[in-house]
């Protein structure tokens, strides 16, 4: 059977360590990669942020389509609509779709967590947005 497991959760809520354990890393789709320079070095610019979520959505479809499985998208994933690419692109190739919610979080303690732990330097406020975002 083939899986696309779709990944919700916190910066620093543990995805990337998850997603590690359940594929190869040519099967875990991350925006965050986009971001990555020559260097490796992590450089988050907002600016490019829908045309590097259609670049992670765009590689995605092409794992589908090629039935490379299992996949994970590693997303922070706060809205069901972005989602949404993901699941279409999975569902049209023949894909179960399984959403695993890392943690909670609506959990103060666990956006504390999060806010010291995450590697982009995402500030506990910025959490508590993302947090308050969050749609089942």
């Amino acid at each position: 059977m083939k899986i696309a497991y779709i990944f919700r959760g916190l910066p620093g809520s543990g995805k990337s360590s998850v997603a590690a354990g359940l594929t190869s890393p040519d099967n875990i789709f991350s925006t965050d990669k986009f971001f990555l320079d020559s260097d490796g070095v992590y450089r988050f610019d907002r600016t490019k942020l829908v045309k590097n979520h259609a670049k992670n959505q765009k590689h995605f479809r092409e794992a589908c389509e090629a039935g490379d499985f299992p996949l994970v998208v590693d997303n922070t994933n706060m809205q069901r609509w972005e989602m949404e690419p993901y699941i279409q692109a999975a569902e049209e190739n023949g894909y179960k779709v399984i959403e695993v919610i890392i943690e909670e979080p609506s959990n103060p303690k666990h956006q504390e967590e999060c806010a010291a732990r995450n590697t982009h330097g995402v500030s506990l406020e910025i959490i508590q947005k993302m947090a308050a975002r969050f749609e089942r």
